[in-house]
């Protein structure tokens, strides 16, 4: 393994599985600021430098890879939080994700899910378009490191109650969390369902 693909795996690589392994924690967050979308701002600030470190310029790169255009977009946005090109400009936002077993009224923890929303209404899933981005990096450059990504689920059974915990380590500061529900299709694929009742129940982690 050379020195760049050690940088690589260090740099990127490394913070990226940190993260996938974070979502999968049934942690309750304050939507916009919180540890995850800390983390995924400053894995995107490593993808955008990925040009500079390569002499690569953003005009060649970005017409072939819309990801790291999209990675190149939020950590400007992290670093300045305005630009001045207006339609680049998105925030992060996190939401617990659960299945839900419509019949039974149960819950199923899936992921957190980070999302980059741009000021025109377009929504990303933070954790995908970021495993693109790093495996187009990987291919451009052909280094010897695997381009399998595997998006991480929980593996907690479901429950009668959607549950969260609370822990300060991961949050400094909470008002509100956000949820989302899914059930899944004739296809067996996950879709977006608003359940009649939903029983959140949020426990604090004590330090």
């Amino acid at each position: 393994m050379n020195k760049e693909e050690i940088k690589f795996i260090n740099d990127i690589l490394k913070p990226w599985d940190e993260l996938n392994d974070l979502l999968t924690k049934p942690y309750a967050y304050e939507p916009g600021l919180n540890d995850v979308t800390r983390m995924a701002g400053n894995i995107a600030i490593a993808l955008k430098h990925q040009c500079d470190l390569e002499k690569e310029s953003r005009k060649t790169i970005d017409p072939i890879s819309p990801e790291n255009k999209i990675m190149s977009d939020v950590a400007d946005m992290v670093k300045h939080r305005g630009l001045r090109d207006k339609t680049r400009e998105n925030k992060l936002y996190t939401a617990a994700s659960f299945e839900c077993l419509e019949q039974e009224n149960k819950f199923k923890f899936l992921r957190t899910t980070v999302y980059i929303e741009y000021v025109d209404g377009r929504i990303f899933d933070f954790i995908i378009e970021s495993a693109k981005a790093i495996n187009f990096w990987i291919n451009h450059l052909s280094l010897n490191i695997s381009k399998q990504r595997t998006i991480k689920l929980c593996n907690e059974d479901f429950k009668d109650k959607a549950i969260l915990h609370y822990n300060p380590s991961k949050c400094v500061h909470m008002k509100s969390t956000r949820i989302e529900t899914y059930r899944k299709n004739n296809k067996g694929d996950l879709e977006l369902f608003d359940p009649k009742n939903v029983n959140l129940v949020l426990y604090e982690i004590k330090n």
